[in-house]
Parts: C-alpha cells; sequence; structure tokens
C-alpha cells in the first residue's frame, strides 16, 4: 500500500497543474462547456448521460463555491485522468496479482500511448473517463464475478456495465458527438488531424514496443498454469479489442481515428496484464525477460511524459 501512495502521488504532481494556469476547453470540450452554461437558464441539450450527470453537478458547485465553471470543469479533467490511473492500478494488481505491474499501469494508461493525452487535450474527456475509469471497472468487476460468483459480484457487474453502456456512446448505441469548429486561445488540435499529426508516429512506435511485450507475454504464458477466470478477463479485453479495431479501420463510424485510440487504449492494459503474469510466472523467473518488458513499458511511456511535461 506504502508503493501505491507513493506513486498516486508521483503521477498527480506530474498530472495536476500546479502553479500554472491550463485549460482543456476546446474542441469538444468548447461544445461541453456551451452545454453547461446553458443548464443554468434551462435550455441545455444534451448528448449523453455522463455530460448530463457532470454538468448538473458543476453547476451545483459553482454555486456553492463561487468558482467559476471554466475552472470546476478544467479539475475534474484533471482529476479524471488521476482517477483512471488509481483504477487501472487497482484492476491490473487484481487480476494479476503483481504489484508492480498495477504501479506501472498508472503510468501506462495516462502515458503509456498518445491516445489519453491526445483525447484529453481535445476536451474529450467523458471518452477518457469512459475508457480510463469506467472500462477498467467494468473488467474488474467481470473478473471478481467469474472468481466467485455471488450476488454482489453479480450486482456489482451490472451496474458497472449498465454505467459504461449509459455514461458515453463509445460503448452505447450513440455514436453522434458535436465537434465545433470554433477553436480558443489554446488551439487543441482536433481529433481528424491525428493521423497526420506527429503523435500518429509515437503511436507507431509505442506499438511496436507494446507489441512486442505482448508475444514475450504470449510466449511466458503458455508455460504456465493460469486461472480460468484470468483466461475469460483476457479474452473479453481481446475481443474489446477486436472491436475497436474493426471501428477504426472500416467506415461504420464517422469517427473511426478515435476508436484507433479506443484500441490503443485496449492494447495497453492488455500488455500490462500480460507484464503482471509474465512477473507472478514461478515457473521461469527470467531477470532478462521481466527487464525487457518493464524496459519497453517504460520507454513507451517517455516520449508522452516528457510531452506532458512541457506543455
Amino acid at each position: 500500500m506504502k508503493y501505491n501512495l507513493i506513486a498516486i502521488g508521483i503521477l498527480s504532481a506530474i498530472i495536476l497543474p500546479f502553479g500554472k494556469i491550463a485549460t482543456t476547453i476546446n474542441n469538444d470540450g468548447f461544445a461541453h462547456y456551451q452545454t453547461f452554461e446553458a443548464i443554468k437558464t434551462g435550455n441545455a441539450n444534451f448528448l449523453y448521460l455522463g455530460q448530463r450527470i457532470t454538468g448538473y453537478e458543476l453547476v451545483w458547485l459553482e454555486r456553492m463555491t463561487g468558482i467559476n465553471i471554466i475552472t470546476l470543469f478544467m479539475w475534474f479533467n484533471y482529476l479524471v485522468l488521476i482517477i483512471g490511473g488509481i483504477m487501472t492500478m487497482i484492476m491490473i494488481e487484481k487480476i494479476t496479482k503483481s504489484k508492480l505491474a498495477g504501479i506501472l499501469s498508472m503510468f501506462v494508461i495516462t502515458f503509456g500511448t498518445g491516445a489519453v493525452t491526445h483525447l484529453f487535450w481535445s476536451g474529450t474527456i467523458f471518452n477518457v473517463m469512459e475508457m480510463a475509469v469506467l472500462l477498467p471497472l467494468t473488467i474488474l468487476t467481470f473478473y471478481l464475478l467469474i472468481e466467485k460468483r455471488n450476488i454482489k459480484n453479480f450486482l456489482f457487474f451490472i451496474i458497472s456495465a449498465i454505467i459504461l453502456l449509459l455514461y458515453h456512446p463509445t460503448f452505447g448505441i450513440n455514436t453522434y458527438s458535436y465537434i465545433p469548429t470554433i477553436r480558443n486561445a489554446t488551439e487543441g488540435n482536433s481529433i481528424g488531424e491525428s493521423i497526420i499529426n506527429p503523435i500518429a508516429v509515437i503511436f507507431i512506435l509505442i506499438g511496436i514496443t507494446n507489441f512486442t511485450c505482448f508475444i514475450i507475454g504470449i510466449i511466458n504464458i503458455v508455460k504456465q498454469e493460469i486461472t480460468l477466470s484470468q483466461i475469460i478477463t483476457i479474452t473479453s479485453i481481446i475481443l474489446t479489442a477486436i472491436l475497436f479495431g474493426v471501428l477504426a479501420f472500416t467506415k461504420i463510424t464517422a469517427f473511426s481515428s478515435r476508436m484507433a485510440m479506443n484500441l490503443a487504449i485496449v492494447i495497453n492494459l492488455l500488455t500490462v496484464i500480460f507484464l503482471g503474469l509474465i512477473l507472478k510466472n514461478k515457473e521461469s523467473k527470467s531477470i532478462i525477460t521481466n527487464s525487457i518488458c518493464i524496459s519497453l513499458l517504460i520507454v513507451g511511456i517517455i516520449p508522452n511524459l516528457v510531452q506532458w511535461v512541457r506543455s
């Protein structure tokens, strides 16, 4: 627990905008801000449940604290990243039984690809909430249900799954998303620009490192016994990756580039799970293999971490 708290403190120190003014109100974020302002006059048109819930909470907090809604929404954005790291850590540590993999996953989910940070700076914070907080929570409750089937775990899974489906259209029926063309002084990149942005190059490089660790993980897993709960959970995550892969490389949705980012996030989750299983492999305690996998993940984190600190 001590090391977990230290890791949370480090992640918070990196993410939270201490001593500087930062804002994520651009692109989709601008539309969210307009909706929150419209709540005050009773003319809000909500896109999905997550926006509605957050909007009313922020308006209430503005009235109670006197802090303007833009500032409150900014802090909400940063807190989502931290909560996402914590939720991912809990999920990975519970499934793999590896504390080191859990701690690393906090930084992998945030900086392991440019996907989360790019979605963050584009103002699509509810997509980040869906992929970094609610998806790991649902995976965790699913794993707990498979591991121990009882009413409590069943209810936890059903509730988390319903929230996952309704909070944001990533996993829901509604695929509509409003991205205004108006930009503010922050000049955030639009989702469509990601395919010609240098971030795309980082995606490819980090994808190669993740794939290498992924293959090493498979080779090691076949050499050891893993539980049925782990097998079923990993299979469900792989199916989720396939879903996003289909959406990313077809014309089913107009937001294929965003689906590609979601795919990158899911692959990162799989990579850290495989790392955790490698580290807990009792039959093959290969220092070289473990060091390679850990190093690859750290290398994958560095470019986006440096970019975040400099921003």
